[in-house]
């Protein structure tokens, strides 16, 4: 494993450590309070931004298992560069890695899903079983983050042209707002 895949994975765990940490020690009326810059979310509530950013790092978890719908293959006598890794192969790779790491899909179980109502041990669990699957990050390979997906409507800054750590890199930079929003909401009141 290499420096870039442990920067990721460790973005990812400090990110929804702090989130987990938050939830553990506020009040449950704090889910009702309203989170400033984040009205379009759900309800705008704190309880519905965590719950958007639970899903949305299941939906990383999920894209790098490979549960998002795989393009065709390449024509057959048709070898993809190296840089360009095919996005089934690669997905394949992922999704054994996240096998063995004990992680598994569908990430999300149970009740609370975007726009639904949630509390606090649903969140925490739902954003512990997302940290447990986005480990599999730190296991990735200089190559695999070096692969260019295949441009996705279904996953936002797969373009064609990002490189797979540049993609995780941004959604994780987005989760990172995200998070920011919701500490000064569970700071405030």
């Amino acid at each position: 494993m290499g420096a870039r895949a442990k920067a990721l994975s460790a973005t990812a765990e400090s990110q929804i450590t702090e989130l987990i940490e938050r939830l553990e020690a506020c009040e449950e009326s704090v889910l009702r309070r309203p989170c400033p810059g984040r009205e379009r979310l759900g309800d705008g509530t704190v309880g519905a931004v965590c719950a958007h950013v639970a899903q949305s790092y299941g939906r990383i978890a999920g894209f790098l298992a490979g549960e998002q719908p795989l393009p065709a293959r390449a024509p057959a006598g048709e070898q993809p560069s190296p840089a360009r890794e095919p996005a089934g192969a690669r997905r394949r790779a992922l999704a054994s890695l996240l096998r063995r790491r004990g992680g598994h899909g569908p990430w999300m179980h149970g009740p609370a899903a975007e726009g639904e109502e949630a509390d606090r041990p649903t969140l925490i669990a739902r954003l512990t079983r997302a940290r447990t699957s986005l480990g599999a990050l730190e296991g990735l390979t200089d190559a695999q983050l070096d692969a260019v997906p295949p441009a996705e409507e279904a996953m936002r800054f797969c373009d064609g042209e990002r490189t797979l750590e540049q993609v995780v890199s941004a959604l994780l930079r987005h989760q990172g707002h995200q998070v920011a929003a919701l500490k000064g909401a569970f700071a405030s009141g």
